[in-house]
This record gives structure tokens, sequence and C-alpha cells, in this order.
């Protein structure tokens, strides 16, 4: 029942890691999702995870504890500006 009810409404299931960052990357992928077809909407995230960057690193973190993660954010962007294809995201 519950299978019939999800397969009706999605078409497709993304699993997320259960590392402790479930949460953020699922709600990453939620606010990607809502603004895939929005290029002001995905160009506004992306310049706002570069100015995180910069703020995290004033704060006085160091860079190598989020560049990373910063950089793989920014390049899912730039796909999903160059793309706005809802299969994008399942790629990923």
């Amino acid at each position: 029942a519950k299978y019939n009810d999800l397969s009706s409404q999605f078409c497709a299931v993304r699993k997320v890691s259960g590392d402790g960052n479930c949460f953020y990357r699922a709600a990453c992928f939620a606010h990607l999702e809502s603004a895939l077809h929005h290029p002001r909407a995905l160009q506004s995230f992306k310049d706002k995870i570069i100015q995180s960057g910069r703020v995290l690193t004033s704060a006085g973190f160091d860079e190598s504890s989020f560049s990373h993660h910063q950089n793989t954010l920014v390049r899912v962007v730039e796909q999903c500006l160059a793309d706005e294809q809802e299969d994008t995201l399942l790629r990923l």
C-alpha cells in the first residue's frame, strides 16, 4: 500500500547516506529540485554557497575543513544551471 502510494506521487527515490549530514543533504537536494527551472534562484544559491565559505574563513574555520564539500556543491549547482533537467539531480 505504501509503495503504491509513493510510486504514484514520485518517479524516483534518492538514497541519502545516514552519515549524520543526511538531513542537510536531503534539504539541499529538495532546494535544488525546487529551484531547478529558475536560473536566477540557482545562481543566487551558488553565490550564497561561495559567500558562506568566506564567512566561515573569516570566522576562523580552516578552509580545508569545508572547501571540498563547498566545491562539490558549487559544481552540482553549475550542472543544474547548465542542464535544467530533473534527471540531472538523479544522476548525482
